[in-house]
């Protein structure tokens, strides 16, 4: 079948417009920032290519060419995506691999149906879909804006290769018609996601979270690196308690947000009671937790992390109207010791792999990382 709808792309493209001109003259700092230009860029490139993939016509020349340039508008987004949240930009092996790429849908033109919307679909599919990878991987401490995101590359990728599995006589679908919904929405979804972003970084800036009353992560980082830094002038051993509720996005999906602040700060609570005056706990990441223990061995850890467990769990938190919700924790616990004398990043790492590990065995679990 064909899509006649020639409105409807005029006014796709005329949003877009109006969407990348905004970004373009854009004052602020984010928006000068080398991951907002690039995506302009490849929103711009994604309009070149709808404009000559519409008006191709036959000409095998102008259809190779707009192929071109939604490959190259779709890379542009993906790069954008790398600079916005990593500060990374293209290896050089990648650039080689982009070059590839879009010469492949450029040649694919000359093939015949159905091979050539199969080499044009994987090759376009490729480009989102790793940037909807990179996302995924991070899923669990991304903001929202950022997943949603991460679902319009999934959402453009699994399109792309949609089309490019169609039979010969369905791939008169024009591809930039339909792939123009997905250039938009991506453009509106990285823009959330950046103020997600900028956001999630303002509150990493505080030394208190809102919600909590605890030390933020960044206000833990300090705290943590005298604690070691003593630690390995005396020799004395560090606990690193990585403490995750389970559950809690099924909960959010249940219950309203001033709910899930309840059970933070019911959970921040009920840790904070059972550690000692030198002992601290921090909101770490949206439903995680870390415990700092100054002067606890391994064989103390352990313990002290089962009490944590108990404490959280001991009772359900009371809503009101006769609605309760249980709180259960899965905690995760690395040592720092005068033999494996572990910096801030390899106890965070041997506590979150411990974590996991807790989660795999069904969760409200405590789990040790190995001292090595």
């Amino acid at each position: 079948m064909t899509l006649h709808l020639p409105s409807f792309d005029l006014a796709l493209l005329s949003a877009v417009f109006l969407v990348s001109v905004a970004l373009l003259l854009a004052r602020r700092p984010r928006a000068a920032s080398p991951s907002l230009r690039t995506w302009t860029l490849g929103v711009w490139l994604g309009m070149g290519a709808l404009a000559t993939l519409g008006s191709a016509g036959g000409s095998a020349g102008a259809a190779a060419v707009g192929r071109v340039l939604l490959f190259a508008s779709l890379v542009g987004m993906t790069v954008a995506v790398r600079q916005g949240f990593t500060g990374q930009a293209l290896a050089p092996r990648e650039r080689w691999l982009a070059a590839a790429g879009a010469l492949a849908a450029g040649l694919a033109v000359g093939l015949p149906l159905p091979l050539s919307g199969f080499i044009l679909g994987g090759v376009l599919a490729l480009v989102p879909g790793a940037g909807a990878v990179f996302l995924l991987a991070r899923w669990r401490d991304l903001p929202g804006g950022v997943r949603g995101l991460a679902a319009v590359l999934a959402l453009t990728s699994a399109l792309a290769l949609w089309l490019g599995v169609q039979p010969a006589s369905a791939q008169s679908v024009p591809w930039g018609h339909v792939l123009a919904l997905p250039l938009l929405a991506g453009t509106v979804a990285f823009l959330i996601a950046l103020l997600d972003r900028s956001h999630a970084g303002l509150s990493e800036q505080q030394s208190d979270d809102e919600v909590t009353g605890c030390l933020t992560r960044r206000g833990l980082h300090p705290v943590l690196q005298h604690t070691l830094a003593r630690s390995q002038r005396d020799g004395q051993p560090v606990a690193f308690l990585l403490v995750t509720l389970d559950g809690l996005d099924a909960l959010h999906q249940r219950h309203a947000p001033r709910v899930m602040d309840r059970v933070l700060l019911a959970c921040a609570q009920r840790l904070q009671v059972r550690v000692r005056g030198s002992d601290v706990v921090a909101r770490y990441g949206p439903d995680t937790f870390a415990v700092l223990l100054p002067d606890t061995p391994p064989e103390a850890a352990a313990p002290v992390a089962e009490a944590l467990r108990a404490a959280a769990a001991s009772e359900p938190l009371d809503l009101g109207a006769g609605v309760s919700v249980a709180i259960t924790v899965s905690i995760g616990v690395s040592v720092a010791t005068a033999a494996n004398r572990w910096t801030e990043t390899q106890l965070y790492q041997q506590a979150e792999a411990a974590r996991l590990s807790a989660q795999a065995q069904g969760a409200n679990r405590v789990a040790v990382a190995p001292l090595l």
